[in-house]
């Protein structure tokens, strides 16, 4: 089981999504400051066009204009967010909204996949495995054999530990693991327990 390029493609549709849903969210914060504080747009329009006169002065390289009104920019900045407070609004009530701060709902940091990117692939891995649910009740926590007694129980606590330990260490050595024995012994929980393990680890299964 791998992941294709359509599915790769469907992730990053998600976080596009994500961008719009929240730009939408943020316009209508925006709308609802404009209508209940008609002096924030005015201040905003006002700190734009000084952006616009500080950038001007700093190409012409005039230092201490572009000084002046960079005081001049925070002056109004901090009136914005006087005129926030003061209407019942949260001093950070129009900053951007992201469903992940750490990538800003692009899926990546410098280049790297994000954390919820990874987040993301492992669900579609789960997705294409069908084993979801069951991966749900069959794992390593906690450890589980209840219809197992005397020397049973034994054999399968020692198969439990060696399924344990390969999980862990899987991706660090070649090493295969084969398990035997008759019907009941648990010999699928424990493959699926492992399936589970590696699939979080990022990596693609084959399950037959």
């Amino acid at each position: 089981m791998s992941l294709t390029g359509k599915d790769y493609n469907e992730i990053l549709a998600g976080y596009e999504a994500v961008r719009m849903e929240n730009r939408h969210l943020l316009n209508a914060k925006k709308e609802e400051v404009y209508r209940r504080i008609p002096k924030y747009k005015t201040v905003e329009d006002k700190i734009s066009s000084l952006s616009a006169e500080r950038t001007r002065a700093m190409i012409v390289k005039d230092d201490a204009l572009a000084d002046r009104i960079k005081e001049e920019i925070e002056d109004n900045v901090r009136d914005l967010k006087l005129l926030l407070t003061e209407a019942g609004f949260s001093i950070n009530y129009l900053e951007p909204v992201y469903n992940c701060p750490i990538c800003k709902d692009t899926g990546f940091v410098n280049g790297e996949r994000c954390s919820c990117f990874k987040q993301a692939l492992l669900e579609k891995l789960y997705e294409q495995s069908h084993l979801k649910e069951k991966l749900i009740a069959e794992n390593f926590h906690p450890l589980q054999h209840d219809l197992q007694v005397g020397e049973a129980a034994r054999q399968f606590e020692k198969a439990y530990a060696k399924a344990r330990n390969f999980a862990d260490h899987f991706g660090e050595k070649g090493q295969n693991l084969c398990f035997s024995g008759t019907v009941g012994t648990g010999k699928t929980f424990l493959s699926n327990c492992i399936f589970g393990e590696v699939l979080n680890m990022g990596y693609s299964c084959l399950s037959f």
